[in-house]
């Protein structure tokens, strides 16, 4: 896979992987987690000043891209576990898909191993839900997603 994007005609081809998972509904908060533990743990972290910032300004963006399509929503609240709340964004998730060094990979993690920049995003059933009704909020965002790489 690597070789074949890598002999692409015209130079390498970028590459991102982009993994979609989905969550249950937390009882306090409508949160798109964006896990990017791999890529902090991998090849921020400790390393060199240039890496962690460039996977902070990854992380910076997507943040920012996914509450812009959020505010599309003008407000609007859902209602879970009997309570009113918003989507939200949460960049620093605990389940962020890094697992450690010493146990089983999560895939993004797998990735990132193969110096592939990956993420995970993690959809409560409500979004997952919201975006599939919502045309133009699933538009923005795919967009969010693909203008951050």
């Amino acid at each position: 896979f690597r070789d074949r994007w890598r002999n692409v005609e015209g130079g390498p081809a970028p590459v991102f992987h982009v993994d979609i998972h989905g969550k249950m509904d937390r009882k306090d908060n409508l949160d798109l987690d964006i896990g990017m533990g791999p890529m902090e743990h991998c090849w921020a972290e400790g390393q060199d000043a240039e890496a962690e910032a460039e996977v902070m300004a990854l992380k910076q963006h997507l943040a920012s891209g996914m509450r812009e399509v959020f505010k599309k929503l003008k407000g609007k609240t859902f209602t879970v576990h009997n309570k009113q709340m918003q989507m939200t964004v949460e960049e620093d998730p605990y389940l962020n898909a890094y697992w450690g060094q010493a146990t089983f990979e999560t895939i993004s993690h797998q990735s990132v191993n193969m110096r592939v920049p990956a993420i995970q995003l993690e959809l409560p059933i409500t979004m997952r839900k919201e975006l599939m009704r919502n045309d133009e909020l699933f538009k923005h965002f795919a967009g969010a997603v693909m203008h951050s790489y």
